[in-house]
């Protein structure tokens, strides 16, 4: 793979308000697909997007997702986070690595720093500060993670602001682009994005990422590769740069319409 030339064939500026994905209030009830957002080429590319990798409202319905985050970092070990989260009740649970010492943490993603359980090394975090501290490092690693894994979910997700740039060609081929911006939502609504559309597959092939919006230049360009089902969602593992090295990788994928029991209690869990 090979990203050089961006030459912009069609541009059409459209800023759009988001609405929330899982909510239903929007959705027709004829079954007609839902209206994300009101222009007519964003919605065209998105709706088609979501029906290719959740039909049938597949995002609205799924309950549990789970994932390993692997990143090669040239060391002699890979860096592994695992991740489980309940998508309707909104607790998780992350597994990996804290300096020399193995971690798992179980927060309510909605409010992370009340009743958190912490353990290293299999031991519960008992000093509160240390717990709190703990606890906001996983909500970071949440919000990264799941961002890198489901972003082409996540256009019309409140307080993202998703432009419809048009079509662009990327080394000769043509893609749908659309530029998501973020109003004071995560830890860094100063970043930019924009994702590439196959015309063909209806799916994302590329992300671009802008550290700050206001940025020349994005800070890389990875392509979103093996696509496969799992329950009701489509999921990619793959994120390999211009040489087909992918960096990030993610491994023991699983999405399911039910919550499995017992995700979400000891260090063993």
């Amino acid at each position: 793979m090979r990203f050089i030339s961006f030459q912009v064939i069609r541009r059409v500026p459209a800023v759009l308000v988001a609405a929330a994905l899982w909510t239903s209030a929007c959705a027709p009830a004829d079954g007609r697909p839902r209206a994300y957002f009101e222009d007519p080429d964003l919605q065209r590319i998105y709706s088609r997007m979501m029906e290719e990798m959740a039909p049938d409202r597949g995002w609205e319905r799924v309950r549990y997702i789970a994932f390993d985050r692997v990143v090669d970092r040239g060391g002699p070990v890979l860096d592994r986070r695992s991740h489980r989260w309940d998508v309707w009740g909104g607790m998780y649970r992350m597994a990996g690595s804290s300096g020399d010492q193995e971690i798992v943490a179980v927060i309510d993603t909605n409010d992370p720093a009340e009743g958190e359980r912490i353990w290293l090394d299999g031991e519960l975090v008992t000093d509160a500060a240390v717990s709190d501290s703990l606890a906001d490092r996983a909500h970071s690693s949440f919000i990264n993670d799941t961002y890198w894994f489901l972003m082409p979910y996540k256009w019309a997700d409140p307080g993202v602001n998703t432009v419809y740039l048009g079509e662009m060609a990327m080394d000769g081929r043509p893609y749908e682009v659309a530029e998501l911006t973020f109003d004071a939502v995560g830890r860094t609504p100063q970043n930019r994005y924009r994702g590439w559309v196959d015309p063909e597959t209806g799916l994302m092939a590329y992300w671009q990422h802008w550290r700050t919006a206001s940025d020349p230049e994005p800070a890389f360009t990875l392509a979103w590769t093996e696509w496969t089902r799992h329950g009701p969602l489509l999921l990619s593992a793959g994120r390999p740069d211009s040489t087909g090295y992918s960096r990030v990788n993610f491994e023991n994928m699983e999405a399911s319409l039910e919550l499995p029991a017992g995700m979400f209690e000891g260090p063993e869990g």
